[in-house]
């Protein structure tokens, strides 16, 4: 008798291979995977600009890795004794207006380089919600007031254009990238639990229309893996949001069946022990 209904991902071709670059953007979730992937031996480059959750501050973010658009350094502002800018995560921040513009420069150009000699981009979307101050979309809202922001929640056809525009930068770099899509099974509770499922509603269709109309992208599906495969709190965190280390271990194995080589498979597993062995973790 069953008692719960499992997921078979279908296999993405071409799998991931040993000598394979990979370029990881997105949310949290991302980097759960990339770290996965390092921690394997592979070579992966995590967020240059820092964690991004939505596709128009990923699309800005492939702006600059494209060369598409100008990273302008009188956008950098102070607060709370640190010099950041809306575009990059807080982490990237520094104690000098030149401190940051270097740190956001060389993260640029890293990233861009990384990119060039990348086959895969593997983009993990966590909301389809923006923050604006004024008509100016941001990434990061630096724990500033709340007052200075609006927050919207993007049509279908933005969510679409925003990916669309992505892939097409990123080609421009590396025109036979493959792309794997996913989004974040994360929930944002603070949205409520109806506007949550809207949200991840919008990324889902829109990454339903990105993988019929181009060529070499493929979904990956973490989300349903963790709301209807697993599906049972004792899968989260005990703040009922994030998933738990079983449940990551369990996608993780899901995504190296369908969309990882063999070999690759057994150069992640030696990589993952030696770097056990490192840490001291049985």
């Amino acid at each position: 008798m069953k008692f719960r209904t499992e997921l078979v991902p279908n296999p993405i071709q071409p799998p991931l291979r040993v000598d394979d670059r990979v370029m990881v953007l997105g949310s949290c979730f991302a980097e759960n995977i990339g770290r996965r992937l390092l921690r394997g031996g592979m070579m992966a480059h995590l967020n240059p600009l820092g964690i991004q959750y939505n596709p128009l501050s990923l699309q800005k973010v492939m702006a600059y890795l494209s060369g598409e658009a100008d990273f302008q350094a009188d956008e950098i502002f102070e607060h709370q004794g640190r010099f950041r800018h809306w575009d990059v995560h807080s982490k990237i921040s520094g104690f000098s207006l030149n401190d940051t513009e270097v740190r956001i420069k060389t993260a640029i150009e890293n990233g861009r380089q990384f990119l060039a000699q990348s086959n895969w981009l593997y983009l993990t979307l966590g909301s389809a919600h923006v923050w604006f101050r004024g008509e100016h979309p941001v990434a990061n809202c630096h724990k500033m007031p709340g007052s200075e922001f609006q927050r919207r929640r993007l049509s279908f056809e933005e969510s679409v254009d925003s990916l669309q525009r992505l892939i097409q930068q990123a080609r421009c770099i590396k025109p036979d990238l493959h792309v794997l899509l996913t989004v974040s099974p994360i929930r944002y509770k603070r949205d409520g639990l109806i506007e949550n499922q809207r949200s991840k509603s919008i990324l889902l269709l829109t990454i339903e229309r990105l993988c019929g109309e181009l060529q070499s992208v493929n979904y990956f599906p973490a989300y349903e893996l963790m709301i209807d495969d697993l599906r049972d709190y004792r899968f989260y965190e005990r703040d009922l949001v994030h998933p738990s280390d079983v449940a990551v271990d369990y996608i993780w194995d899901k995504f190296q069946q369908c969309a990882v080589s063999s070999s690759a498979i057994s150069a992640l597993r030696i990589g993952e022990k030696a770097w056990r062995r490192q840490q001291h973790i049985d």
